[in-house]
């Protein structure tokens, strides 16, 4: 009996041994396909750190940062290329103007000529605030040719007005120009600039020597000169061609 019941129960093992195998893959493939699952689905979780998703939107602004330099740079250019003009101009009104300072013709020069009395800005305001009276004698009526530095303009209908600075006084030296075909300028206030309404070209600046010619009419607030002209500098209204 005992050979025989050995016997029964090794076959039963083999009998069911394939079974039992079988159920143990299919146990591991849901094992293994439920973690696939998991996985899956931890993907979708996951999420895309803001850095990745904010990347096009630095770029657009990286591009309209370098178009707005761009566009900066060529303004920059264009307003150097027009005060490079605009420096060569005014050197060479000065340098028109130091040639009439400084070199006279055998004649004496168109101040010499009309008996005009040289003197600058400086010197003749410190006659007028020591002895005002003595002043009115010696300069009131008469033609004056005097030099000094641009302080400031002053616009009107019928004139421009040309202050020269005395650097020892606040007064100052007002001096009176006809706007006229032959001083046809414009006072460009913000930039202290008087240009040729011609061709809008600097002719004087704050700052800069001139040398007027006038007749002195006294003082007031300031010594007044009325009639004047500037010698090396000319801005006559050219004709329009029809």
């Amino acid at each position: 009996m005992n050979v025989w019941a050995t016997t029964i129960c090794l076959s039963i093992g083999l009998v069911f041994s394939p079974a039992q195998a079988a159920e143990e893959g299919e146990k591991k493939e849901k094992s293994v396909g439920s973690s696939l699952g998991d996985l899956l689905n931890g993907l979708k979780d996951m999420k895309v750190p803001d850095s990745v998703t904010k990347f096009p939107e630095q770029l657009k602004e990286l591009k309209d940062a370098y178009l707005k330099t761009t566009k900066t740079v060529e303004d920059l250019q264009k307003e150097v290329a027009t005060l490079r003009q605009e420096v060569k101009a005014l050197r060479e009104g000065q340098a028109v103007l130091k040639k009439a300072q400084t070199g006279k013709a055998a004649n004496g020069g168109s101040g010499a000529l009309m008996g005009a009395q040289e003197l600058t800005a400086e010197e003749l305001v410190s006659v007028f605030v020591e002895d005002r009276r003595s002043a009115k004698q010696q300069f009131e009526g008469k033609y004056l040719k005097v030099q000094g530095t641009i302080q400031g303009f002053q616009t009107g209908v019928k004139e421009i007005v040309i202050f020269l600075n005395a650097e020892t006084s606040d007064t100052r030296v007002k001096c009176s120009f006809r706007r006229d075909d032959n001083f046809h300028v414009e006072v460009v206030a913000s930039q202290g600039r008087l240009v040729s309404r011609n061709d809008r070209t600097t002719l004087l600046t704050i700052g800069q020597p001139v040398v007027v010619v006038g007749t002195c009419t006294g003082m007031a607030i300031d010594v007044t000169m009325a009639n004047c002209h500037l010698e090396g500098v000319e801005s006559k209204r050219k004709a329009v061609n029809k």
